[in-house]
C-alpha cells in the first residue's frame, strides 16, 4: 500500500541552433512506482527510475517536451 502519491507535470524547450537537423536524448529521473499519464513524444523506462526521450529538432528548430506522471511512495 502507497502513502503517498503526487501528480506532476514538466515542460522542457528544446532549440537546435544548428543548419542541419539534430536528435536528442533527454533523460529524467523519477523516483518510486511511477506511471506516465500523458506525453507529447513516448518514452522509453530505461530502469525503474529513469524515463528516456528521443526526439528529433529540424535544423534551427525548436520543440517542447511535456508529460505528466503520477508518483507513488
Amino acid at each position: 500500500m502507497y502513502n503517498y502519491a503526487a501528480e506532476s507535470t514538466y515542460r522542457i524547450k528544446l532549440k537546435n541552433a544548428k543548419d542541419q537537423p539534430t536528435t536528442v536524448k533527454v533523460q529524467e529521473p523519477i523516483p518510486g512506482d511511477w506511471e506516465m499519464i500523458r506525453e507529447s513524444f513516448p518514452h522509453t523506462k530505461i530502469a525503474s527510475g529513469l524515463a528516456e526521450w528521443e526526439m528529433k529538432i529540424p535544423a534551427d528548430g525548436k520543440t517542447t517536451l511535456e508529460y505528466k506522471v503520477l508518483v507513488r511512495y
